[in-house]
């Protein structure tokens, strides 16, 4: 991953901001590189560097409870770690975060960004369904989400937890939820 990061910032004219689901191989296939909000916050993170992203995002005026992935990325941007881009792209998969971020990015970098509203089909045999600590679309969604799987008879769990801040993270009791989760599954099978 360091190599893809490294390649990407080392030459800003051909790279561009994304999200994770953005559509990487097309824009690859262009010449251009990607990197991706969360990518970058794991690779911050990785280093052990996500605690001075994050709090200097809070510092300029970002929620706490903004997810912290986005949170590490504009602290990066922010600070002048992370060189911008001439354009981005984001979609409208797995987070509400990314229209919010690619906007404030937008307005305080001048990065112009594109929306890809894509979207999707129902056909699940169990869920687990990650509620990242201050991602408001998946904690909001959580109920909604377990009371349709619940009338469709549908095996779900729901695991709180933070993909990046580890200050607000439960590994060993996401993992024995988890495990007891499988367990249930391969029982039913």
């Amino acid at each position: 991953m360091l190599s893809f990061i490294a390649k990407a910032l080392s030459s800003d004219s051909r790279y561009i901001w994304g999200n994770i689901l953005a559509p990487c191989e097309v824009i690859n296939s262009m010449g251009i590189r990607m990197i991706s909000v969360e990518a970058l916050a794991c690779f911050l993170s990785g280093y052990h560097l996500e605690d001075f992203f994050i709090d200097y995002a809070q510092s300029i005026g970002l929620a706490p409870t903004l997810c912290s992935y986005h949170k590490a990325f504009v602290g990066a941007v922010e600070s002048g770690v992370c060189p911008k881009p001439k354009y981005a792209v984001t979609t409208s998969l797995s987070c509400d975060g990314n229209l919010n971020t690619f906007r404030f990015l937008e307005k305080q970098e001048q990065v112009p960004f594109s929306l890809l509203d894509v979207p999707y089909t129902n056909d699940e045999d169990a869920v687990i369904h990650f509620c990242h600590w201050g991602c408001k679309q998946v904690s909001g969604g959580s109920n909604i989400l377990k009371n349709d799987m619940k009338e469709k008879e549908i095996p779900m769990l729901i695991l709180d937890g933070d993909g990046i801040d580890k200050r607000n993270s439960h590994d060993g009791q996401i993992k024995t939820r988890l495990e007891a989760f499988l367990e249930m599954i391969e029982e039913d099978d």
